[in-house]
């Protein structure tokens, strides 16, 4: 399945609905990039917080924000015409529950100090080169290359796992996908007196763990999908 698409036409984002016989709520996915049009950040927003609660991504260290200098750097270009991926903001929310479940400062901070000292040293100087050079050369074809994504891992990441890539996943992808799945199961396992509708609004790469989790403990199947553009080429 399809969770990130680039084709001639653009960038584009499935966002998925996801039900169960066994299981009265409702779980919606919005896979998220880090960059995109303020359409998409916008139209994302305003349908996640019609759900009665939304689980969102968030990591509030300086290594985290360090590591995606790269697409910030490119977001201050004019002329991509493209975005940071926007928070949610207190007037947006309205009613609707929000729930950050993501890693903590500390909880972050330390497993990333648990890292080799080379992989941080190269995790610190790269996103800043990497955003250099899209701030000078990107382009919106440049930016959508190699973006594509299904929900299963692609023999082009087959190939390019190694221990190094192995450990910096452990503390970017596997222990935030760890506590999203807590978060979620928390939420489903809350008691509750009529269906609820839950979005889960996160990095795409973090959807394959959610999507794992949702169809084999829960036996929950995709029910609608619909293509949602982050941006035009």
């Amino acid at each position: 399945m399809q969770i990130i698409e680039s084709s001639i036409f653009g960038v584009r984002s499935v966002r998925m609905v996801l039900t169960s016989k066994d299981h009265p709520h409702e779980v919606t996915l919005f896979p998220m990039i880090h960059i995109g049009e303020a359409a998409f950040f916008e139209a994302v927003i305003a349908d996640a917080v019609s759900h009665d609660i939304v689980l969102h991504e968030g990591v509030k260290s300086r290594h985290s924000k360090r590591l995606t200098r790269s697409y910030r750097w490119a977001a201050v270009s004019k002329k991509l015409g493209l975005r940071l991926q926007q928070q949610f903001r207190a007037k947006e929310i309205c009613d609707t529950r929000v729930i950050r479940a993501d890693l903590d400062t500390d909880e972050f901070d330390r497993l990333w100090r648990g890292l080799p000292f080379r992989l941080r040293c190269l995790a610190y100087f790269l996103p800043s080169l990497v955003g250099l050079q899209r701030r000078l050369f990107a382009t919106r074809e440049s930016l959508a290359e190699g973006i594509a994504m299904s929900d299963h891992t692609s023999s082009q990441e087959w190939l390019d796992w190694g221990d190094d890539v192995d450990a910096f996943f452990g503390v970017i992808l596997r222990a935030r996908d760890r506590r999203l799945i807590e978060c979620l199961e928390e939420v489903l396992a809350e008691p509750c007196g009529e269906p609820r509708r839950i979005a889960i609004v996160y990095g795409a790469r973090h959807m394959r763990a959610v999507l794992r989790h949702l169809t084999k403990d829960y036996r929950f199947r995709v029910s609608e999908n619909r293509w949602m553009t982050v941006w035009h080429l």
